[in-house]
């Protein structure tokens, strides 16, 4: 096991309900603990080319002094959000979430014992709508009890395609090597075909949700997904099953989830605890 790195962003005042953020042991993730035993979850999943915090910014910094959330932990999965590719970045997620609903061993040590949540708010960016939603369907074939527990929210989903090559350098920020990157990708980027309209990962996992749905599956439908008003990226059409979206004002793809932009966000959150 990976020992524990800190890294302080706010003291006892900023946050007095929290403690500091802690690397959980797979590398990538990390996690903002309550200081009471924790009643709720919050499990924050980035899309392409993101960052387990960053893609969040704000929820790891001024929704810690929403008393409303004393009794949640924060958890901030992180993964190859450009050379991978979705199924197995989902299978990540999957150990990673299965644990914190369970034993809880993918938490030490921040939880020297499973926390036996009653409620997890899985939130998710982008390609995260991909990740999230295959490691939900394949919680419904293992018929795992947790799966009741979750309350899903997806932000800008990419899972009704649209990816744009050529607007790649959104994606992939402002550095020099994204106009080689954006020229590149179609070869060097495997989640630019998986995110395609049409493309067969999209209609599998399309037609699996169905399925689930259609088997009396409630969880793997969002509660809310929300959507960008300048949405350049990716489709808006609503996934099956999914409700109507709802548009974020002076929103972009990248900026939808970002609480630091648009406090409002945490609202929509904090109504599936």
């Amino acid at each position: 096991m990976c020992e524990a790195t800190h890294m302080p962003i706010f003291d006892f005042d900023s946050a007095p309900n929290h403690r500091l953020v802690t690397q959980l042991a797979d590398g990538r993730s990390k996690m903002i603990s309550c200081r009471k035993p924790a009643k709720h979850c919050i499990l924050f999943v980035h899309g392409f080319n993101g960052d387990a915090i960053d893609t969040w910014a704000g929820f790891d910094t001024i929704a810690l002094n929403d008393p409303d959330l004393a009794e949640t932990d924060l958890i901030f999965f992180g993964y190859d959000g450009v050379r991978s590719n979705a199924l197995a970045a989902s299978s990540f997620l999957f150990d990673l979430l299965d644990s914190a609903m369970t034993d809880g061993k993918a938490l030490h040590p921040i939880r020297s014992s499973a926390p036996n949540y009653e409620s997890c708010v899985l939130a998710a960016h982008s390609l995260g709508a991909l990740v999230t939603r295959w490691a939900l369907i394949r919680a419904n074939q293992q018929k795992l009890s947790w799966l009741d527990k979750i309350r899903y929210i997806l932000f800008a989903p990419a899972h009704s395609g649209g990816i744009i090559v050529d607007s790649v350098t959104e994606l992939l920020g402002s550095n020099p090597l994204s106009a080689f990157i954006g020229s590149a990708a179609k070869v060097k980027i495997p989640l630019l075909h998986e995110l395609r309209p049409g493309s067969p990962i999209l209609k599998s996992l399309e037609d699996h949700t169905i399925s689930a749905e259609a088997a009396g599956c409630t969880t793997i439908k969002a509660r809310r997904v929300l959507i960008a008003e300048h949405e350049e990226i990716v489709s808006n059409l609503p996934f099956p099953g999914d409700p109507f979206p709802t548009a974020i004002r002076g929103a972009t793809h990248t900026s939808v989830s970002k609480l630091n932009d648009f406090p409002h966000l945490i609202t929509y959150v904090k109504e599936l605890i």
